[in-house]
Order: structure tokens, then sequence, then C-alpha cells
């Protein structure tokens, strides 16, 4: 999965808007990602689905959305 990643992140750092970023995610979206809670209590996130996490060295970043 890293060569995945860091492929993903070469490409945003080359397209601070976005726009040609989605190509990239495609096979991390086809890979079924998901977070699970540390509880257990709630149902798991689908990466790319239902959120995405901006991981910068000891900074970590949730963006989630609701409706899916």
């Amino acid at each position: 999965m890293r060569p995945l990643f860091e492929a993903w992140a070469a490409r945003r750092e080359t397209d601070p808007d976005g726009v040609g970023s989605a190509a990239p995610t495609e096979p991390l979206r086809d890979l079924g990602l998901r977070l699970a809670p540390v509880d257990g209590r709630r149902p798991p996130l689908r990466l790319f689905k239902d959120c995405t996490v901006r991981i910068d060295g000891s900074e970590a970043r949730l963006r989630h959305w609701h409706g899916n």
C-alpha cells in the first residue's frame, strides 16, 4: 500500500488545489480500507467514501461527512 500512498502524496504536492488528485486515489479506494474505532461501539468509517485522513508527521486530520 505504501507506493499507492506515496504516489498520491507526490501528486498532491504538484496539485495544490486537488483537481488532478482524483486518479491516484482510485487504487486506494479500491483497497476498501476502513478506520475502526478503538471502543468498538461505532461502525468503521470507509476511507474515501465516509472520510479522508491526512497525516503530516505527528499531526493527523480526519474529514468526515454524513449522508453516505
